[in-house]
């Protein structure tokens, strides 16, 4: 047992010494075994929610750049100056307002009038709350919203005319159709006239498959309607005169061999005249939607990670310094003179 003392306090102190020869300074050695992804895995469950924050991060900036490009969306777009609903007459029973004694200056310049007489028709009345219904006593129609004019005189306007089309056979096999739109003055005066070709909205058999069964819920349960949308630009630059204040606006449809169009609903919109910037994001919605919504993903991106790198910069510093003392101070305690340590 002594030799064995003896030759185990000849080996401690002989190791001691070349550890201090090599400036060895107390910290244990790194482990070069082991691979970068057994240096950083530790666990599964801290691995599923590492994950699982980084995910929710990424959904939170997804949604916080929709709702703000919406924002952005919504404060550079006018409003409608005037909107009416349309409700389309098939039945060529009621009175047309055009040829109607309301309206007694109203001619038609069009060549063949026996069209217009057998074609769907809608009017809307900007003054009034009441819309395509008459009153035969003058207490059971509502107030007027206004009795001058709805639109700055001067200012240019945009008309459109939206229809909601049903997806039935008549609709997809109609081809092209045409939207007339007449604009009248408070007595009856024709002010514009406009005709606009459109059409059913082509899909193709699986993009119709593949939309349906998105929306199979809604459509299930009432809450979506088997319809497409046409958006009809009637007029642009239309300027509103003085003296003649825009109120009526009728819109007839006309299709190939007088065949009907079926109309769910419909609406007529009056508004601002639009910029070039305001052109370019409605006409082309969805690509400058995507495109905007990725800038302001990134810029949450780079401002998320700046704000964290942040703190880290500042504490590199007392890291090192604390790093520095320690390892002057197991110098120390190991015998190790601090010349040999900076060496």
């Amino acid at each position: 047992p002594a030799a064995f003392r003896a030759i185990v306090h000849h080996a401690t102190s002989e190791a001691s010494i070349r550890a201090q020869a090599l400036g060895f300074s107390g910290r244990p050695p790194p482990i070069v075994n082991q691979t970068e992804f057994g240096e950083s895995f530790v666990g599964i469950v801290p691995a599923l929610l590492k994950a699982t924050k980084v995910l929710m991060l990424v959904l939170l900036f997804l949604l916080s750049s929709l709702f703000f490009y919406g924002l952005f969306y919504v404060s550079i777009m006018p409003g409608h100056s005037a909107a009416e609903k349309l409700y389309f007459d098939y039945s060529g029973i009621a009175r047309h307002p055009v040829r109607s004694p309301v309206l007694p200056k109203t001619h038609f310049r069009y060549q063949n009038p026996h069209i217009l007489n057998n074609a769907p028709w809608a009017v809307a009345d900007f003054f009034s709350q009441h819309s395509q219904w008459d009153g035969y006593n003058d207490d059971t129609l509502p107030a007027p919203l206004t009795s001058s004019r709805v639109l700055k005189p001067g200012n240019m306007y945009q008309v459109e005319v939206s229809l909601d089309l049903p997806e039935s056979d008549i609709n997809i096999m109609s081809g092209v159709f045409s939207v007339l739109v007449e604009i009248l003055s408070a007595d009856g005066t024709m002010l514009a006239s406009s005709v606009r070709s459109t059409r059913f909205p082509h899909e193709t058999g699986w993009v119709s498959t593949i939309r349906k069964g998105v929306l199979l819920a809604p459509l299930l349960f009432g809450a979506a309607e088997e319809t497409r949308t046409v958006e009809v630009p009637s007029f642009r630059y239309l300027v509103e005169n003085e003296d003649m204040p825009l109120r009526y606006a009728t819109v007839t449809l006309l299709s190939q061999e007088n065949k009907p169009i079926e109309v769910m609903t419909g609406s007529i919109s009056i508004g601002e005249e639009l910029s070039s910037i305001q052109i370019l994001v409605k006409e082309w919605f969805f690509t400058c939607y995507a495109a905007g919504t990725a800038f302001i993903f990134c810029t949450h991106g780079i401002i998320y990670l700046a704000v964290m790198a942040f703190p880290e910069r500042q504490n590199r510093p007392r890291d090192d310094e604390a790093s520095l003392d320690s390892g002057s101070s197991v110098a120390s305690q190991g015998g190790i003179p601090e010349e040999q340590l900076d060496a």
